[in-house]
This record gives C-alpha cells, structure tokens and sequence, in this order.
C-alpha cells in the first residue's frame, strides 16, 4: 500500500476515533440531547433538561469581576 492510499485511510480512523470518544465521553448531556425529541411532552423534556443543567453549567467558567 503506498502512501497516498495509506493516509486517507489513517486520517479516517483517527477522525473516526475522535468522533467515537466525544460521544463516548460527553456522556450524559449528548444523551438527554440525543432522547429529547422522543419526550412524550413538554414536561417531561424540561424535566429532562433540568437534570442537566447543574453539570452544564457548572462546567463553564465565570467571568471575574
């Protein structure tokens, strides 16, 4: 295999993998992200959004005064 067929194939499984880990690791937040179309109703998605929103936010860094 020479390396003009070797480094598009290469390129993809590392942007492959890339992609895989930010799913992977993003966790709990993509999740709810992923299953709030399918809520029953608009309860229960803010139900679902509520739940995230002290790790959302709590990951984001305040501006000093």
């Amino acid at each position: 295999m020479d390396l003009a067929t070797l480094l598009p194939v290469l390129w993809f499984f590392v942007i492959g993998f890339g992609v895989l880990m930010y799913v992977l690791l993003d966790g709990f937040v993509l999740g709810l992200g992923i299953l709030a179309p399918f809520a029953d109703d608009e309860h229960q998605r803010d139900l679902m959004m509520n739940t995230a929103a002290p790790i959302w936010d709590g990951s984001f860094l305040k501006p000093m005064r």
